[in-house]
């Protein structure tokens, strides 16, 4: 009885994680595999997911702001020579301008410029994001993450999703 608990409980925690990043994801416009990178960052950091989502929920929408040329980003995106849109015109993907944001920010050697660059970028908790990531591109902490071999693909989504349902049936039986 302890062993099948232990095994119940094991998969509760993936599929609550799995299906923690993937709300985010659908709230964020990131990817969960970028969202798991961020949350190694941050708990390693000592902060947690959470605490960013309201800088990584702004962020697609603050990217199309500064694409159209308006809004404070603009100025941050533009001082790191960071492209917006596509070849067609399409905004580029949050996960991609995410990635090159944060290989650029962590090049700027003044603190005051980074913070003020983070802040635009990213609003009022841009720089915990900068924390979370200590001078370290993102794609460092994404490929951490997969490495520990999380799967967080749409596979993966339905099999948690399916297991959410399933546990919200048995319990009002």
């Amino acid at each position: 009885a302890a062993a099948a608990t232990a095994v119940w409980k094991l998969n509760q925690r993936v599929a609550d994680l799995r299906n923690a990043l993937n709300d985010m994801s659908v709230r964020t416009g990131l990817s969960a595999k970028t969202l798991a990178g961020l949350k190694l960052a941050a708990e390693g950091s000592g902060q947690q997911l959470a605490s960013l989502e309201g800088s990584l929920r702004g962020f697609p929408k603050r990217m199309a702001d500064a694409a159209k040329g308006t809004g404070e980003a603009r100025d941050a995106f533009h001082a790191l020579d960071i492209g917006l849109t596509n070849a067609d015109g399409s905004l580029r993907s949050a996960d991609d301008v995410l990635a090159e944001f944060t290989k650029k920010i962590a090049r700027v050697k003044d603190p005051t410029t980074k913070a003020a660059l983070s802040t635009a970028a990213f609003g009022k908790s841009g720089t915990n994001l900068m924390v979370a990531l200590g001078g370290e591109g993102l794609d460092k902490f994404v490929d951490k993450a997969e490495s520990f071999g999380l799967d967080i693909g749409p596979e993966a989504s339905k099999s948690a999703n399916d297991w959410q349902r399933a546990q919200a049936d048995l319990n009002l039986v």
